[in-house]
């Protein structure tokens, strides 16, 4: 019994000797400027920061472009601030029809987003010609 409580006692030991290392590594990073990747925070306040200066909106795949973020950090992040609107949609043409991209954009005020369209726009985008099979 006396080696299971002494191997206890050295396995609480290491574990919390672990714990103030990692404790310490986190506070030298963040004195010292480093942003762990992906953090919202920081997200929401680049994210103001592109709004801002971008009167005319962004659409998400923009806004990663811009800030070198993965995909699935910016919209969540949009729909948390309350100052992030979607000001209207840009349709696109993908393999399966039209598509739509939300332009969102800052404001000091709360606004209500503009609905998402539910037909193809009535601006037919340019396509290609038709091929000839035979001459």
């Amino acid at each position: 019994m006396t080696d299971f409580h002494a191997l206890k006692f050295r396995l609480e030991k290491a574990i919390v000797e672990a714990q103030q290392a990692s404790d310490a590594v986190n506070a030298v990073l963040t004195a010292g400027g480093y942003v762990p990747p992906g953090a919202v925070g920081v997200t929401r306040a680049a994210l103001r920061e592109l709004l801002r200066s971008h009167k005319d909106g962004l659409s998400i795949p923009e806004i990663l472009s811009l800030l070198n973020l993965k995909n699935g950090q910016v919209r969540p992040a949009l729909r948390r601030m309350p100052e992030a609107y979607i000001d209207h949609w840009r349709p696109y043409h993908k393999a399966r029809g039209y598509r739509f991209l939300s332009i969102w954009c800052y404001c000091e005020t709360p606004q209500e987003d503009c609905p998402k369209p539910l037909s193809s726009p009535t601006t037919v985008l340019p396509s290609k010609p038709p091929r000839r099979l035979y001459d």
